[in-house]
C-alpha cells in the first residue's frame, strides 16, 4: 500500500503490530549513563525496535531513542528520529522496546500510515516513515478541518517533495507548541493551517522551514488575530529563500527603538560593496530586485536600492514597523513586538 492509498478515504484498518524488518543503514542512540551510545537495530516496525545492547534495562523502562543514519555525521541530526519507548522484554542479545505512540492516534492508523510511507521511502530512508505519522497525528489533534485538508491534497497534486517539506514544517511546529504552558491544549484555525501548508510546502532548507513553523504555531494560539495572520501569511507567500535571508539580515543587524507606541528601525546603511559582502549574491541587479520586492510588500522603509551604477553610495536597508512584526512572528513570538527586541519606555524616542 502507498502512502497516498492510505490517505484515500476510507482509511485501511490494519489488525496487526507491523512487520518487522533489519535496518542495517541505520543505528539507535539513547542515553547511557552520563553519555548518549548508539547500538545496532536487530529489526524494526512501526509500533517497536528490538536492539543488540548490553544496557541493564529491566522491562518498564523508559527510554528516548533517536534513529540515525550510520552515514551521516554523529553530530549531523537533519534525518533523525526521536521517539519515547519502553522496554517490554529482555533477551540474550539485548532488549525489545515499544514506541510510546501520540496518544491521539489510534495505534492501527500510526502502523498502516509508516507502513504506507515505508513503500514510498525505501530502505534508505527509516525515518521519514515516523515522521510522516507523527507530523500527521499532531496535525489531526490541532485541526482535523486542516488534515482532512491535507489528505485531499496528497491525493491529488501534491508532489513528494513539498510533502517532505510539510512535514518537517509541522514537526517543528509541534516542538514549538510543546514548549508553551498551554500548547497541549491548543486548536489551530482551518484557513490559516491551510494556508502555511499550501506556502509553506515550498520551503525546502531548514531555516525556511522553521520560519513557516513559527506562523503555523501562531496560527493554534487562543489570542491569534486571524485578519493579520492572515495578511501575513499572503506577504510570506510572495518569498522565495533569497528573500527570507536578506530579510533577516536587515532585521538582525538594524537598531530598534520605540516611537509613539511602535517598534521602528533607525536607517540600516549599505553600499553595494558591503551589500556583495555578505554572501547572498554576487549580482547586483538581482539584489536590486529583489530588495525591490521586499519594499513593495511593505516590509522595506525605502526603496533606494543599491544599483551597480552606484557603487559607492550608501543605502538606507531598514524594515518598516510591520517587517519587524513579521520577523517577531517567524519566531513564534506571542507577545508585544517590543518584548522580542527587548526594548523598554528608556529606549523610546524623545
Amino acid at each position: 500500500m502507498g502512502l497516498k492509498d492510505w490517505f484515500k478515504e476510507p482509511r485501511p484498518r490494519i489488525e496487526r503490530k507491523g512487520v518487522r524488518h533489519p535496518a542495517p543503514r541505520f543505528e539507535v542512540i539513547h542515553p547511557s549513563g552520563s553519555e548518549v551510545k548508539p547500538d545496532e537495530i536487530k529489526d524494526i516496525s512501526a509500533s517497536g525496535v528490538y536492539l543488540l545492547t548490553n544496557e541493564p534495562w529491566t522491562p518498564g523502562t523508559h527510554v528516548p531513542l533517536t534513529l540515525h543514519r550510520k552515514s551521516q555525521e554523529e553530530n549531523d541530526k537533519a534525518g533523525d528520529f526521536t521517539i519515547d519507548a519502553e522496554v517490554v522484554r529482555r533477551g540474550n542479545d539485548g532488549a525489545g522496546l515499544s514506541f510510546d505512540l501520540p496518544s491521539d492516534i489510534d495505534p492501527r492508523v500510526w502502523v498502516s500510515l509508516v507502513e504506507g510511507a515505508s513503500s514510498e521511502a525505501g530502505p534508505d530512508d527509516l525515518t521519514r516513515p515516523f515522521k510522516t505519522a507523527k507530523a500527521v497525528a499532531f496535525l489531526s489533534r490541532i485541526c482535523p478541518d486542516a488534515e482532512r485538508d491535507f489528505r485531499q491534497r496528497i491525493c491529488s497534486d501534491l508532489s513528494t517533495g513539498r510533502f517532505n517539506h510539510i512535514v518537517e514544517i509541522m514537526l517543528k511546529a509541534e516542538q514549538i507548541l510543546a514548549g508553551w504552558p498551554d500548547g497541549e491544549s491548543m486548536k489551530g484555525s482551518p484557513k490559516l493551517l491551510a494556508g502555511v501548508l499550501e506556502y509553506g510546502s515550498w520551503a525546502e532548507d531548514d531555516w525556511t522551514q522553521q520560519n513557516w513553523a513559527g506562523l503555523m504555531a501562531l496560527a493554534c494560539t487562543p489570542e491569534r488575530n486571524e485578519e493579520e495572520l492572515k495578511d501575513l501569511l499572503e506577504r510570506v507567500s510572495q518569498f522565495a529563500s533569497i528573500h527570507f535571508r536578506m530579510f533577516a539580515i536587515s532585521c538582525e543587524r538594524s537598531t530598534k527603538i520605540l516611537s509613539d507606541g511602535a517598534v521602528i528601525a533607525k536607517p540600516l546603511p549599505f553600499t553595494a560593496e558591503e551589500l556583495l559582502g555578505i554572501g547572498i549574491s554576487r549580482d547586483l541587479g538581482r539584489m536590486e530586485r529583489e530588495f525591490q520586492h521586499l519594499y513593495a510588500l511593505g516590509l522595506y522603509v525605502s526603496n533606494h536600492i543599491p544599483s551597480s551604477y552606484l557603487p559607492s553610495e550608501q543605502f538606507n536597508l531598514a524594515p518598516t514597523s510591520l517587517g519587524l512584526d513579521l520577523y517577531a512572528r517567524f519566531h513564534a513570538h506571542r507577545g508585544a513586538v517590543e518584548s522580542f527586541y527587548k526594548l523598554s519606555a528608556v529606549e523610546a524616542l524623545p
